[in-house]
């Protein structure tokens, strides 16, 4: 091996780049998945608590005062619906005399514009 220089080849850099950068744009791509999952996890918490203070709010008051309303982007003491696309509703039937299902929900749409929801019921009797 007289004439051969130690160091590596052109091709052995070419394929050694090659290697770094398919796994390079694997981690980038894992990042932005990550990044989505956490961003779709912050939307659903904050529908949850939306929820339960809207709730908490419709526990504290009387029977008869109870009536559907929609959430809007403030809905009074119950939390903000302020990421984009975000709607509740909370809908009151009276499934027999002195008692009425109260169903809240809220919905927004995902990173692939599909609709997420999430909804709690709950039921109450006329004391």
């Amino acid at each position: 091996m007289k004439g051969r220089r130690p160091g590596f080849t052109l091709v052995e850099l070419l394929v050694a780049v090659s290697i770094l950068l398919i796994i390079g744009l694997n981690l980038y791509q894992l990042r932005d998945q990550a990044t989505q999952v956490n961003l779709d996890l912050k939307y659903r918490q904050k529908a949850a608590w939306v929820l339960e203070s809207q709730a908490a709010l419709l526990r504290s008051k009387p029977y008869d005062q109870m009536a559907e309303t929609r959430l809007g982007p403030l809905a009074e003491k119950a939390g903000p619906l302020d990421w984009p696309g975000a709607r509740g509703a909370v809908t009151i039937e009276e499934i027999s005399p002195g008692l009425k299902r109260i169903r809240l929900e809220v919905t927004w749409p995902d990173r692939h514009r599909r609709s997420q929801a999430l909804g709690l019921t709950l039921y109450r009797t006329r004391p």
